[in-house]
């Protein structure tokens, strides 16, 4: 296989076709995937990994890429004239990275084309061109890659490829690495619009995604479902720009026949961070030490959350303890003798769990982006049916994926913790214990609804510079989410619920969200590796406060979803309708009164 430059960006320039028997397929790529030296009458196998297209194809598939057809045009494409799709694909080079690809979609009617093939027997034909990265450049790259399919149509001839062989080149001449670092990235990427759409339950999402779940997303067409997914993940700082390495990588379990030291490095890259709930930190072993002793003596004071203190109460247990409940107390540094099993049991679990070893080599001074999609949680813009099996892996922990097939809502509750439909601004969460886990409380629905006011409020401008100011904007959208996150991981690293008034400051964002994220490799690799500004991080909510009649107000706003409305709709529209009929019953039923009185008249 011919492979591009290390330093190019673009990779690949692709042309995928849709075939009225064969369905999509590959029919042109630039750089040349490699081609079939014998006839297609001649039987031979394919070199090893590469997948043959079609009885005359000159061109093969990477097995790794052997989907890739499906990603270009998506399912239900014969319903629009265009349509554009971001994808990922795992690396050819390293299957422990991934690329990125940008589709966009075309449809033209087959009388217009000045060359048609003997196989072009339908009144149109569907075609989209590819672009291959190796950087999550998306908006960049599809705006001129429109350009460039507009261009390629224009044409009315297929055969003419030159302008997509120089489209490759121009590309690569153009785009590098430096944009990954300005406001550029994130062109077509509109927090705004995903704000507006979703208004309150952004926040859910936001929650939703740090919780490592799996979460379905579902729209048509596929620009705005794709779209949707990569605006959301831009929420989290750098996530776009480093965070998304590993996203189409399905990484493997522990070796079974690992006997080493929990705490020895291990040498090739594993899901090292296994069972995730048997993870015990240092403010878990706590709280579940107070809870026995709690349960032992309702007068035992809580115990100091100090790491200081948690080392010597932990030392003390190399010896047998010589003192029972009545004895001692936690004030002397020493634990009662029968909570004695629940540490050591609660220190033991902790000693053998394999440690999170970080994955992402780029973050920046603050430890972002949070490795949410690394380590086998998987994140895909979109996926065709053919990948229907992939989301019913039981050996992925956790994805992010898009679909358009109404086939995925089969039987979805059987994969997914969550059902995200982008068209209705809807979030299903099937599960009691992660409904209660993303119950947004009052400070999280202040902090939701001053994002949804000002987005309202900036989009309500009707002058020539709509979008474009900074309160209500793109950018000061994701800042306000950045503050909410620093916020929330500064109090859940420096707070613990064995203190009263820290346990408030938890509950500020929901405890049982709290508790669960600890759980997640994303929260314990950054906790573990404590990042070089850790001072800078805020303790306590953005929007804390007493409650007030704004939060009713927010409550209320939060609680009204799309299917409400509708209904609510109808009902007042049911409501009009028969006050209608009751205005004409009655205008009749007077008429016929009026008439029965005059004609009483007329007889006295």
């Amino acid at each position: 296989m011919e492979v591009p430059k290390e330093a190019d960006v673009v990779l690949y320039v692709l042309v995928v076709g849709f075939h009225h028997k064969k369905g999509c397929q590959l029919e042109y790529a630039y750089p040349p995937f490699p081609k079939l030296r014998t006839s297609p009458t001649t039987t031979t196998e394919a070199s090893p990994g590469l997948i043959p297209l079609g009885e005359n194809a000159e061109l093969e598939l990477p097995d790794a890429w052997k989907h890739l057809p499906s990603l270009g045009i998506p399912d239900g494409a014969h319903k629009y004239q265009s349509d554009t799709i971001y994808f990922h694909l795992p690396s050819l080079v390293d299957d422990s990275r991934t690329v990125f690809g940008i589709s966009c979609y075309r449809q033209i009617d087959a009388d217009k084309l000045l060359k048609k093939d003997s196989d072009v027997t339908r009144e149109t034909v569907q075609k989209s061109v590819c672009v291959i990265s190796r950087l999550p450049l998306y908006g960049i790259i599809e705006a001129k890659l429109a350009l460039i399919t507009h261009a390629y149509f224009e044409e009315l001839d297929f055969s003419k490829v030159q302008l997509l062989e120089d489209t490759y080149n121009q590309l690569n001449e153009s785009l590098n690495e430096k944009l990954l670092m300005e406001s550029q990235i994130f062109v077509g990427l509109s927090v705004r619009d995903l704000v507006l759409r979703f208004k309150h339950r952004v926040l859910i999402l936001f929650k939703l995604l740090l919780l490592e779940k799996r979460v379905l997303v579902y729209s048509s067409p596929v620009k705005l479902l794709s779209s949707s997914i990569i605006s959301l993940i831009s929420l989290f700082p750098e996530m776009v720009e480093h965070g998304l390495v590993e996203s189409a990588c399905h990484g493997p379990d522990i070796p079974e026949d690992h006997t080493g030291d929990a705490t020895e490095p291990l040498s090739t890259p594993i899901l090292d961070d296994k069972p995730q709930l048997s993870f015990v930190s240092e403010m878990d072993l706590l709280e579940e030490i107070n809870s026995a002793l709690t349960m032992t003596d309702d007068t035992a004071t809580p115990l100091d959350f100090s790491k200081s203190h948690l080392a010597m109460n932990i030392e003390s247990f190399d010896e047998p303890p010589t003192s029972d409940v009545g004895n001692s107390s936690p004030s002397d540094g020493q634990m009662p003798g029968d909570v004695a099993s629940v540490v050591s049991e609660s220190v033991t679990r902790q000693v053998k769990t394999f440690p999170v070893r970080p994955s992402l080599t780029k973050k920046d001074e603050y430890g972002f982006p949070l490795e949410v999609f690394t380590k086998g949680y998987i994140c895909h813009p979109y996926l065709s049916l053919a990948y229907y099996d992939l989301v019913n892996d039981p050996s992925i922990p956790g994805f992010l994926v898009g679909a358009t097939n109404q086939l995925f809502l089969h039987h979805h509750k059987k994969f997914a913790d969550a059902l995200v439909d982008v068209a209705e601004g809807k979030v299903e969460v099937y599960s009691p214990n992660l409904k209660l886990q993303l119950h947004l409380t009052k400070e999280d629905l202040r902090f939701a609804d001053y994002v949804v006011k000002m987005v309202i409020d900036e989009n309500s401008r009707d002058d020539v510079f709509h979008g474009t100011g900074w309160e209500g904007g793109e950018e000061w959208v994701r800042s306000q989410f950045r503050i909410y996150l620093m916020s929330m991981l500064g109090t859940s690293s420096h707070c613990s619920a064995l203190d009263k008034n820290q346990k408030l400051v938890l509950d500020s964002y929901n405890y049982a969200f709290i508790s669960a994220w600890r759980k997640t490799k994303n929260f314990r690799i950054w906790n573990e590796n404590a990042p070089a500004k850790m001072d800078e991080f805020p303790i306590g909510h953005p929007c804390s406060g007493e409650y007030s009649v704004s939060d009713i107000k927010a409550k209320v706003n939060s609680m009204i979803t799309p299917e409400r409305v509708k209904k609510l709709s109808a009902a007042v529209n049911a409501v009009n309708e028969t006050g209608k009929v009751l205005q004409q019953t009655t205008k009749s039923w007077g008429g016929t009164v009026s008439s029965w009185i005059s004609g009483l008249r007329k007889e006295t």
